[in-house]
């Protein structure tokens, strides 16, 4: 191999696939293995010994695999090596891993089987694109594993934690129980839904802190974030019949560093999907949301915010998705539009 061909070779980014079917793994390496570096692992321990080995910019799982599901082996990377971007493959129509792939994994993309080829590499190649941003911008967020062995003592540890009865992984159902950090951060709040429960509960616990607003309609929602700065906004799916996706897409493209958590009394796959691509929401909840774990939540949210609120790469390493629905796709031009002037007034600029 000659030095240009060394210098091509060593400027291919790190692309793990991780599948229990090793006859999938053979064509993802064909077709993939002309513009990245491919490992392939058929078990999430594998992939995890993989990365132990070689730092990974891109890590594509299934989600059904004996042991460790793919949401599991999301979850420990995205702790490990926070910016190593995740993709999610299932071929099954699975609730629990889609809101999972959210909630725990903070998946880029989730992806359906059987997929089409094309649709793939381009979901790969820009997830490529956001992976070598961070690694231009901040390599050593890039980390090696430690042994699985360790991994396993420190999950083992965890699960302890989650099943006493104070767990703050999980959240005690009682958000008086879990004390408002004194240090959060200024930032108001936006409840867009159809009744009063969830606003209410929010105001009890952070009406003495900062702004707690509320709107019935999208349209309300749009005109109070045209006047005002809100850092976080609790969305349910369905406003008065209308799709809340549009206006969630057209933030994520307008301002992305504005966090959206979402809940729903009907969970739905299809949909949980489209809010993962089209939307990279921060959190989906089933109604009734449990106080404890709605407090947790929001003070996350508020702390991503901030550290985030003035960083206009963000559209950049959280590019979504166009809308596939036509009123989706209706209402995200609409909403964007309307907020044409949100991300620089927000900056103040």
């Amino acid at each position: 191999m000659n030095a240009a061909a060394d210098t091509k070779q060593a400027e291919k980014l790190n692309l793990l696939f991780v599948d229990d079917e090793k006859n999938i793994l053979i064509p993802l390496r064909a077709i993939f293995k002309r513009s990245y570096q491919v490992y392939t692992a058929d078990n999430g321990r594998e992939a995890l010994r993989l990365m132990h080995e070689h730092l990974m910019h891109v890590v594509v799982s299934d989600q059904r695999m004996p042991e460790m599901s793919g949401v599991e082996l999301l979850e420990k990377v995205r702790h490990y090596s926070p910016s190593t971007v995740r993709i999610l493959l299932t071929g099954y129509s699975d609730l629990t891993a889609a809101i999972g792939s959210i909630n725990e994994g903070a998946v880029f993309r989730f992806i359906e089987k059987p997929w089409d080829n094309i649709h793939l590499k381009e979901t790969v190649d820009l997830a490529a694109e956001v992976a070598r941003y961070h690694l231009n911008s901040d390599p050593a967020t890039f980390k090696l594993l430690p042994i699985p062995e360790m991994i396993d003592a420190e999950t083992r540890m965890a699960d302890s934690a989650r099943q006493a009865p104070s767990s703050p992984q999980h959240g005690p159902a009682n958000g008086r129980d879990i004390p408002l950090d004194p240090d959060l951060p200024q930032a108001d709040i936006l409840v867009v839904d159809n009744d009063l429960e969830v606003l209410k509960e929010i105001n009890r616990m952070f009406g003495r802190s900062r702004q707690v607003f509320f709107a019935s309609s999208l349209n309300e929602a749009a005109a109070v974030l045209n006047k005002y700065r809100i850092g976080v906004m609790m969305i349910d799916v369905q406003v008065h019949g209308e799709d809340s996706l549009g206006l969630i897409n057209a933030l994520k493209q307008r301002y992305p560093a504005l966090v959206t958590m979402v809940m729903t009394r009907d969970a739905d796959t299809t949909h949980v999907i489209r809010l993962i691509n089209q939307g990279q929401v921060f959190r989906y909840f089933t109604k009734p949301v449990r106080s404890g774990l709605l407090k947790l939540s929001l003070q996350s949210a508020i702390r991503y915010h901030d550290a985030h609120r003035q960083d206009d790469s963000l559209a950049r390493i959280q590019p979504v998705e166009a809308p596939t629905e036509p009123d989706v796709q209706h209402s995200s031009n609409r909403f964007l539009g309307s907020l044409k002037s949100l991300w620089s007034r927000v900056l103040g600029r």
